[in-house]
């Protein structure tokens, strides 16, 4: 979980495509179209605005009774004049074991801390 939300939250204009094609690789076939969907679109906002997305997890933990990880930390959103928004990011994700490799099953993003549905 921690190595996919970094990947996934530290983001800029020259390491966007790079990214893209390295999370691709941990989606499970359900996951993988809507996950590289959403990466390409975030890395077309990142590149058009100039913009740098940094992730810095703060607190990562398995929840049993979703079997799913739960990761929460700070993202940073800069623009090319060193304005910076901040917020409280949580990324709730499960996973699937397939031909021996752990794959990115599900996923969902939150501003704020991690609250159940």
């Amino acid at each position: 979980g921690l190595y996919f939300t970094t990947l996934m939250g530290n983001v800029t204009p020259d390491t966007a495509s790079f990214l893209a094609s390295k999370l691709g690789r941990h989606a499970s076939p359900r996951m993988y179209q809507l996950l590289k969907d959403t990466i390409d679109r975030q890395a077309k906002e990142v590149e058009a605005g100039k913009l740098s997305i940094s992730f810095a997890p703060r607190l990562a933990r398995y929840e049993p009774s979703i079997d799913k990880v739960i990761v929460t930390g700070e993202l940073v959103v800069r623009d090319p004049r060193g304005n910076e928004a901040r917020e409280i990011r949580t990324y709730e994700l499960g996973f699937v074991t397939q031909n021996y490799t752990v794959l990115v099953d599900s996923l969902r993003v939150m501003s704020g801390q991690w609250a159940p549905d």
